[in-house]
């Protein structure tokens, strides 16, 4: 069941998910910590707070108007529990913002192999690496979180939060809130069901969410989905389906097809289908199914992530149900979580004071729990964003022949984390 668990976090994590809140809203800046430096690292310059491309610049973020040259030539290693294209984005992403930061970067992948993944660590520690960015199997993440702090090297983890055993933060954490991610979805399928099918009746209009059962996190995906539909189709509601893909123990876009072509196939009297999939792969089917059973025009498939929609839109494939995706570039996701690692070993903060507008009060957290900002990716508009994001970014990642739009790299601290 942990392995499942931390399969389904970086699924879910990776690609690019949601967090609530509002545009933008510049934060007060954290003072840099007066404490000692960590464990072999350089006393450094902390970087200044001019406005940079988000309008605000802090400690944990990347400074464009800062010298990173002035300070020590850190060493980075990104140390993965096995191979997939998740790690992979994450990695260069990594790799891009360490070239900008004056930083030497390498990444390791263990294969899944636990005790590989211990020893790495030990292995890097050894060779006089300043810091680590973590990403092991959820059954060894407390002994990963030990061992780094035995060692007194500063780290991140990335994909999912390091938890105690009592699941209270552990280290700080980026990442998104689940509810909202189904809000998200839903939301974007009703307003677009509302505007394209005006006159459709309350018992044509159907929805499916394909989850994962087995995996509580994906219960409040699922519950922020359900919430909106019941809201905005009240008497459509005994028209909700779920579609459980652990009955299959697999997380494949083949999944997401034979669950729904069977859901759809038993309730023909449904005309119009708002659906949404966890992640890419399961909405990827979905979408694949509608279009084989010929109702692409009277259905909406949105999901969470994005990077394969964006894949297809590239590709020139256009005309499938699968409209939207509530997205986040991996560029934007990697910044807070690199330069909350730099903060750390250049001593500007330390885990208990990095991003303390961030801490969850109402939770009892120590540690900060950062939400990222997510935008509704469409065909018509989702190159102006990307463009957006390589220009604040400085990474380039793709030649679109479109004017940026304008984004925002940050949210508002929810009212919901005040004591």
């Amino acid at each position: 069941m942990k392995k499942v668990m931390a399969i389904v976090l970086a699924l879910m994590l990776a690609a690019s998910l949601f967090a609530c809140g509002s545009p933008g809203a510049s934060t007060t800046s954290p003072s840099a910590s007066a404490s000692a430096s960590p464990s072999g690292s350089a006393p450094a310059t902390t970087p200044s707070a001019t406005p940079g491309a988000s309008g605000s610049t802090e400690v944990g973020y990347y400074d464009p108007s800062y010298d990173y040259s002035k300070n020590k030539n850190y060493k980075v290693a990104y140390v993965m529990a096995s191979t997939s294209v998740l790690y992979d984005q994450f990695s260069k992403a990594f790799k891009a913002w360490s070239d900008r930061a004056n930083v030497t970067y390498n990444d390791f992948s263990c294969n899944s192999d636990n005790d590989l993944f211990i020893t790495t660590i030990q292995t890097y520690a050894d060779q006089g690496y300043d810091g680590l960015l973590i990403d092991p199997d959820s059954t060894i993440y407390p002994r990963a979180v030990e061992l780094c702090n035995e060692l007194k090297i500063p780290w991140m983890g990335c994909m999912s939060p390091a938890l105690d055993d009592n699941g209270k933060m552990a280290h700080p954490y980026i990442g998104f809130d689940n509810y909202q991610a189904g809000v998200a979805m839903s939301t974007y399928n009703t307003e677009y069901a509302k505007k394209t099918w005006p006159d459709a009746k309350p018992s044509e209009i159907g929805a499916i969410f394909i989850g994962y059962s087995v995996v509580p996190v994906l219960a409040e995906r699922e519950k922020g989905y359900t919430d909106v539909f019941f809201k905005e189709f009240p008497d459509s509601a005994k028209n909700y389906y779920f579609c459980d893909g652990s009955v299959t123990g697999l997380m494949n876009a083949q999944v997401g097809y034979d669950l729904v072509s069977a859901t759809v196939s038993a309730h023909a009297d449904i005309k119009y289908w708002l659906i949404s999939g966890f992640f890419d792969d399961y909405t990827d089917g979905a979408a694949r199914a509608i279009d084989a059973a010929g109702k692409t025009a009277t259905t909406v498939c949105s999901t969470f992530g994005g990077s394969g929609l964006i894949n297809q839109w590239d590709a020139g494939e256009t005309g499938s149900a699968w409209r939207a995706a509530i997205y986040t570039d991996q560029r934007l996701y990697a910044e807070p979580i690199f330069f909350g690692l730099y903060a750390l070993m250049s001593g500007q903060a330390t885990p208990e004071t990095l991003w303390p507008e961030w801490v969850n009060h109402k939770n009892g957290d120590t540690y900060a729990s950062v939400l990222l900002p997510t935008v509704v990716i469409t065909q018509d508009m989702y190159q102006q964003y990307l463009m957006w994001v390589q220009e604040y970014t400085g990474i380039k990642q793709n030649d679109y022949d479109v004017a940026p739009g304008n984004y925002t790299s940050k949210v508002d601290v929810p009212d919901s984390y005040k004591a």
